[in-house]
């Protein structure tokens, strides 16, 4: 470690360390006032690079070799699973989409994970057959396109899972004047279903422990209109569910009018504006893939407010995931358009030039 003398200088440490004080604080603050922005994860990520650097600084300034060898040991197992799981992402997530289809429901939104499992398999297989077929600058403008578009959507990807995984962080307080419970289907039309129980029971849960803690109910909002299958208002099966297990019928209202997740906090804040309840005093419970971005329609509605997850089958969240991933995705469509024209451009100007230098 001696020859880090020459390497390592205080100076540099420092600087290293006041470049993740800084990103620290500043995913606290951002944090705090905005928990459901996708700054978070993108901060995230520069965060643990500057906190695993000012570490590496600080162990050859120190010359603490067996602590830089864990951290280095460290880096090298994580990239090595990193390396492994992408490489077997395809296989994965056609394992995954077998589970989902024999344990679920074989709709379009169940089978995100089987399209995109066998997109990752034949892609390079087609793109090694276009190259043969095609002229080069019509492949590299191909090509630069789908190399680009995909790096785009997973930097998103990676924004929107840290991001998911940063608001996971937060731990209610008990001092809520309501929990809003988000309505799904109902089994055969009027009666609740497991998911569905899930969350009401999420929900009363922690309204329960509120009532333990302090000796205040908070009202449980039951939220969700009927759909065209179904014989009842989803609400009014939540709210026959949560009396049947003994939560007071006083504190149980019912918001049966909503058909979206954006409806669930629009027509709850009215029901809870009339009840004279503060609106910025309360959480809402849904399931747990599901939390980020009932969330920012919360926030849409100008409710400060923060989520609870119920659990979700593992098989079942990854491709939940990818549905609310791709729901986000549609919130920015006018930056996509900007960012994919750009990437038109630049493809289309590599493959000008490899036709230029080809003559």
């Amino acid at each position: 470690m001696s020859a880090y003398q020459n390497v390592v200088t205080f100076q540099m440490v420092l600087f290293a360390c006041v470049i993740t004080i800084i990103l620290a604080i500043s995913l606290y603050l951002l944090f705090n006032y905005r928990p459901l922005s996708l700054l978070n994860g993108l901060l995230v990520i520069p965060l643990v690079f500057s906190s695993v650097i000012s570490l590496i600084l600080i162990g050859m300034l120190f010359h603490l070799t067996i602590f830089v060898n864990i951290i280095l040991i460290i880096m090298v197992i994580v990239i090595a699973l990193f390396s492994l799981f992408t490489s077997l992402l395809g296989i994965l997530l056609l394992w995954n989409a077998l589970l989902v289809w024999h344990r679920e429901q074989h709709s379009l939104a169940n089978s995100l994970t089987l399209g995109l499992g066998i997109y990752i398999i034949i892609s390079p297989f087609i793109l090694n057959g276009l190259k043969t077929l095609l002229p080069k600058g019509v492949y590299i403008f191909l090509i630069d396109i789908e190399k680009f578009t995909v790096l785009y959507l997973i930097g998103w990807l990676i924004c929107f899972g840290l991001s998911f995984l940063v608001y996971r962080l937060i731990k209610p307080k008990y001092d809520k004047d309501y929990v809003i419970a988000l309505g799904a289907g109902l089994l055969n039309g009027n009666q609740i279903s497991p998911l569905l129980k899930k969350r009401v029971q999420r929900g009363l849960d922690f309204a329960n422990a509120q009532y333990t803690a302090t000796g205040h109910y908070p009202y449980m909002i039951m939220s969700g209109g009927q759909g065209n299958d179904e014989t009842i208002p989803e609400a009014q099966a939540m709210a026959a569910y949560a009396q049947s297990v003994g939560y007071p019928t006083e504190y149980i209202l019912t918001e049966q009018a909503s058909k979206t997740t954006f409806q669930n906090m629009q027509f709850s804040k009215k029901l809870l504006l009339q009840k004279g309840l503060n609106p910025n005093k309360g959480i809402f419970v849904t399931s747990d893939y599901h939390v980020f971005r009932a969330g920012i329609f919360a926030f849409d509605n100008g409710l400060k407010i923060n989520g609870l997850g119920a659990r979700t089958r593992l098989y079942f969240i990854y491709n939940a995931l990818i549905r609310e991933y791709i729901a986000i995705l549609a919130r920015y469509k006018k930056l996509h358009v900007v960012v994919l024209a750009l990437i038109i451009l630049f493809a289309l100007a590599d493959s000008l030039i490899s036709i230029w230098f080809i003559k």
